[in-house]
């Protein structure tokens, strides 16, 4: 891979996931601890919007190899948010 084929992300930009069933409850259970409302906007049909750093945070725990889906493992970026190095 080339530097002219690597672009910048910033982890305070938002991001798209789909979440599975497993997903949704565990960030019902992962925000019960902290007041119970998620700060998230679910979007479309199991979408939520969130900061990528905010992902790595509430699924890194329980993101490993041969897991139980929380998440579909495609996300969407909004394209404004990719700066070319």
């Amino acid at each position: 891979m080339k530097n002219k084929d690597l672009v910048e992300f910033n982890l305070n930009n938002k991001i798209w996931v789909k979440l599975t069933k497993a997903g949704i409850d565990h960030c019902r259970g992962y925000f019960m601890r902290y007041g119970g409302k998620s700060p998230f906007k679910l979007t479309t049909k199991e979408y939520v919007e969130l900061q990528a750093w905010q992902f790595i945070e509430v699924f890194g725990p329980i993101t490993h190899h041969g897991m139980h889906p929380a998440y579909q493992l495609t996300i969407l970026i909004d394209k404004k948010d990719l700066q070319t190095k």
